[in-house]
């Protein structure tokens, strides 16, 4: 039902948009000056590790791709890639890549903070929760590396109701409206208000969500079944608890990722991304993997959103 996305492709797109911008990458480098070299042969490899294997299943063409990482590339950055790569493998045996999983890729090649406690940590929830939480104004920071149509940046605007040098609290959508939205798309069903007599609290629902799959748990018990039950229910799972349907909380905000890198296009704004890498994910230690990192994501939406 959903279009496959061939791995091949994507890592090729996004060793171009690493070597366009290679030279600022170098100068982020306050250590050798070449972080940007680095990633170009680092995806350049990962790149032609999956080429070889296409055709065989994607935990396959993953896992090649981690031994070759491992194998030919010393860098730490590389390393860190190289385990993310072994992780996603685990993460996609029995899946397809495509737009609805490929919040996994992201979530997996991205790591966990070594220092954060499972559950907490995890990166695509924190990436989630900082996209739809309004941006404050910011300090001004060096600029962000150059990307074109840039569809990460414009969720985080439209999510926000604002532009870089724009806040008019009229045009600002509501925690409904992103849940509706969200559940929405992800039932095939066009999202009409509902009545707030039966609806929960927006923000409550929004926040338990989020929450609830990163292993907070939430401790609402409405008569309705809760979060699980609704999530269940609306993705065609099986509700009181049931895992048969095979879906888990990365798989359903992979869904949501891929929702909204669909239905939105804007600005840009690579320093959303920046600040999750440096709150959940191992790249988030310097600067320059930070700019990387967010560069690598960035293009993987762009490319779910011309799907």
């Amino acid at each position: 039902m959903t279009e496959e996305l061939n791995l091949s492709t994507v890592f090729e797109e996004v060793t171009k948009v690493l070597a366009t911008n290679r030279q600022q990458l170098d100068d982020a480098d306050e250590y050798n000056h070449n972080h940007g070299s680095n990633m170009v042969h680092t995806f350049n490899l990962i790149q032609q590790a999956v080429a070889s294997k296409e055709g065989e299943p994607v935990s396959d063409q993953l896992a090649f791709a981690s031994k070759i990482l491992k194998e030919q590339s010393t860098g730490g950055t590389a390393q860190i890639y190289a385990d993310g790569l072994n992780k996603a493998s685990q993460e996609f045996v029995g899946k397809d890549f495509n737009a609805s999983t490929a919040g996994t890729l992201i979530n997996s090649m991205m790591g966990m903070d070594a220092g954060a406690e499972r559950g907490t940590g995890d990166f695509l929830s924190t990436l989630l929760g900082s996209l739809t939480k309004p941006q404050a104004e910011e300090e001004p920071q060096a600029p962000a590396p150059s990307q074109p149509t840039d569809l990460f940046g414009s969720l985080i605007g439209s999510l926000a109701g604002q532009q870089q040098t724009s806040a008019t609290p009229a045009s600002q959508p509501d925690a409904s409206d992103i849940l509706g939205g969200l559940f929405g798309g992800l039932t095939g069903q066009q999202h009409t208000p509902a009545t707030p007599v039966s609806q929960p609290d927006a923000s409550d629902l929004l926040g338990g969500l989020l929450g609830g799959l990163t292993g907070g748990g939430s401790s609402q018990t409405s008569s309705s079944g809760g979060i699980g039950d609704l999530v269940g229910s609306l993705l065609g799972g099986q509700s009181s608890g049931s895992q048969s349907s095979g879906l888990d909380a990365k798989d359903l905000l992979s869904l949501g990722l891929a929702y909204f890198a669909a239905k939105q296009s804007g600005q840009s704004n690579l320093q959303a991304i920046m600040q999750a890498l440096g709150s959940a994910s191992p790249l988030g230690k310097r600067q320059d993997q930070q700019q990387s990192g967010a560069l690598v994501i960035n293009t993987i939406l762009n490319m779910l959103g011309s799907k």
